[in-house]
């Protein structure tokens, strides 16, 4: 059942904790009008299903079942390339590398997305 804040609502789950955390804050004090939450990545999938997100922004592979997740980033700040998988809508894309200003775009395209 999604909550009934009307603010649009992005889920952030990266691991590490510290970038989960930093992301989470930096995304909030930029992009005020957004309900920012920070999950344990372990509770992630839960919390989507309960929340109905404009946007997942995680280092876990999107679910199969994906019904009600309009938006689902991959970010895997560690790894080989690519680093980001991008599935907005039905819009895939990839980035061999994201920094700050690349995640809020994504926000910023994932939210202004009808």
């Amino acid at each position: 059942m999604p909550d009934n804040n009307d603010r649009p609502k992005v889920l952030v789950a990266i691991e590490p904790r510290a970038y989960r955390h930093t992301i989470g804050a930096i995304i909030g004090d930029l992009r005020p009008r957004l309900d920012v939450r920070v999950v344990e990545p372990e509770k992630l999938v839960g919390e989507a299903e309960r929340l109905g997100p404009q946007l997942v922004l995680c280092s876990q592979p999107e679910p199969r079942k994906r019904e009600g997740f309009r938006s689902w980033v991959e970010f895997y700040p560690y790894a080989d390339e690519p680093k980001v998988r991008i599935r907005i809508e039905d819009q895939w894309s990839l980035l061999e590398d994201a920094d700050l200003d690349d995640l809020i775009a994504i926000v910023d395209a994932a939210i202004s997305s009808p």
